[in-house]
């Protein structure tokens, strides 16, 4: 297993450029890395890519990744993903970044995502 963050990014570069990704051995090359090392790294990448990573996360550690991603790339990932796999994550989010994404979201999903983030809160 790669030791240091530039083997890890460097594995998962790798992966991403393979044919038909393992999404277990993306799942587990995504544990290795921090959520602030990660919010870096998918900064680097296309969107394409960027969104495959974050869907491979589980729902608290993509929120940490999403808390840590600089505004632009968090709004091009947030109207790029379901709205399933964004209420998953919102729920483990600060209450100043789910207004953040709330804030940019069109209004159809913002209305949404309120309804399903109101219901897991009752």
């Amino acid at each position: 297993m790669p030791d240091d963050g530039s083997d890890l990014q460097q594995s998962l570069t790798d992966l991403l450029a393979s044919e038909g990704i393992d999404e277990a051995r993306l799942r587990e090359l995504l544990a290795f890395f921090d959520p602030i090392d990660l919010a870096e790294f998918l900064e680097d990448v296309d969107l394409s890519d960027r969104v495959r990573l974050f869907c491979a996360l589980d729902p608290e550690r993509g929120a940490r990744v999403l808390e840590a991603l600089p505004h632009d790339p968090r709004v091009q990932l947030v109207d790029a993903i379901g709205e399933e796999k964004l209420s998953a994550v919102v729920d483990h989010m600060s209450p100043d970044t789910v207004a953040d994404v709330i804030d940019h979201l069109p209004a159809h999903r913002e209305k949404s995502l309120m309804e399903k983030i109101d219901s897991v809160h009752r």
